[in-house]
């Protein structure tokens, strides 16, 4: 019986001159191989070309560093640290910090938080991007659930979204207004130049009444140089035009021209004084101006003027000494306008004592410190330049009927949600729209060590 396969029948069927025949598929594969590797090697001359480095970047970098496009080492300091990523285990950056740092000031969050490197946050090559603007992601990886991040009980609320934020912490831990002015913003925004009186019973100046009512607001909170945040409430720039500190002058049958110079020494208000200063300062200022008035003026003692004195030569002038008339005058004077400053309608209109009428040092009383604040939520920013187009008390509206001065008239959380969101023409809703991760205390150490030739070499 023949076998099933018969290897005299499988010889003949085999072509051994096969290798001598050209195949279409060889021939293409052939041709295929051969043009990809010239692409290739054309692809990698002009990538090495100086001119072209961009071909080798994941994306065109962002506008801040348009001028290091063609100059990678600026930021890419360590060589091969981009491809040693790719291997396992190593936990390099592609841009060292100090690469970073050379030109920006980035301080930790806080001793406890520390990032692991700046360009774990900030993503370049992504083009025309803020850097400066992370996702929320970074943020909330820690503050969506503190205490799973610390293992200790926090005191800070956890914050997944600015939609699920909790209320600013002025309002949630009912704060009252520390400061120690009496103020009502709801007569001062309600205000008419018609019957109005200022300090000392002296009329109010009705166009300053008449400005106030225009202005509004804006009359007393002035925005800074930057447009950000309000600068601090002063008496002499606010409140002075309407409320000035006259002093009275208890004299009677004044004839001319003492009169003109009186009624000119009773319309020239006595300066506030400074934040570090005390009622002992008005004291000294007050009667420093009566004793001037006095000796400049000695006929308001009913007294002759004196021969004026003999300076030695090579002797400095000094003011005249006062007489025992002149200070009895003064000491006059003064019991009047000490009534009237430290007890009736002067000092007393705007601070409150914060000592007792007995116990007053030297019988003068304590006012304390005005302890206005002047940033309220410390824990983030805030731009009044960019919310110019609002009116001041379509988010402060509790000013339009506050009468007190404990009263907190800063916008609840639900004023800035309203604008703020997440959807599709909503104003930005991320965290550092309000907060900054890196501390600001010290400022940037403007001590660089770049030249212009470094930022600007191709």
């Amino acid at each position: 019986m023949r076998p099933l396969y018969d290897p005299n029948d499988l010889t003949e069927a085999l072509e051994l001159d096969y290798f001598q025949r050209q195949r279409p598929l060889n021939r293409w594969l052939r041709r295929c191989t051969w043009t990809a590797g010239g692409v290739a090697l054309v692809w990698a001359l002009w990538a090495i070309w100086p001119a072209n480095h961009s071909t080798l970047q994941a994306g065109p970098v962002a506008t801040p560093h348009a001028m290091f496009n063609h100059n990678c080492g600026i930021c890419h300091t360590e060589a091969f640290a981009t491809a040693g990523r790719l291997m396992p285990g190593d936990s390099r950056s592609s841009v060292p910090d100090q690469a970073c740092l050379q030109c920006h000031a980035a301080p930790d969050h806080n001793r406890s938080v520390k990032s692991e490197n700046c360009a774990s946050c900030h993503k370049e090559h992504r083009g025309n991007a803020m850097l400066a603007r992370p996702t929320d992601k970074h943020c909330t990886a820690c503050h969506a659930n503190l205490k799973d991040q610390t293992g200790e009980p926090c005191p800070y609320e956890n914050v997944p979204s600015f939609a699920a934020h909790p209320e600013f912490a002025l309002w949630r831990d009912k704060t009252p207004d520390p400061g120690n002015v009496e103020f009502s913003h709801y007569k001062h925004l309600a205000l008419r130049a018609e019957g109005s009186k200022g300090a000392g019973n002296a009329a109010a100046p009705a166009a300053a009444i008449r400005k106030l009512g225009e202005m509004k607001c804006s009359y007393c909170h002035q925005p800074d140089a930057a447009g950000k945040y309000m600068q601090p409430i002063q008496y002499d720039k606010h409140c002075q035009e309407c409320h000035p500190l006259l002093l009275p002058v208890k004299a009677d049958n004044v004839a001319e021209p003492l009169r003109t110079k009186l009624q000119q020494f009773l319309q020239e208000p006595v300066p506030h004084p400074k934040s570090n200063q005390t009622a002992w300062h008005v004291r000294a200022a007050v009667r420093e101006r009566y004793l001037q008035f006095a000796q400049g003026n000695p006929s308001i003692l009913d007294l002759k003027p004196k021969e004026p004195w003999i300076v030695l030569p090579g002797l400095p002038k000094r003011g005249e000494p006062a007489t025992q008339d002149q200070i009895s005058w003064v000491n006059d004077q003064w019991n009047l306008a000490e009534a009237l400053f430290f007890d009736k309608s002067g000092c007393v209109r705007c601070h409150t004592e914060i000592s007792k009428k007995q116990d007053r040092k030297d019988g003068l009383p304590d006012f304390g410190k005005p302890a206005i604040p002047q940033r309220w939520l410390t824990h983030s920013v805030f731009d009044h330049q960019a919310h110019r187009m609002l009116d001041c008390t379509s988010c402060h509206k509790a000013a339009l009927a506050s009468d007190k001065r404990q009263d907190v008239l800063m916008p609840k959380l639900e004023s800035c949600q309203s604008c703020h969101q997440t959807k599709a023409g909503s104003a930005r809703a991320d965290c550092v729209e309000c907060h900054q991760f890196h501390h600001r205390a010290g400022g940037p150490p403007w001590q660089g060590k770049m030249t212009i030739q470094d930022c600007t070499k191709q």
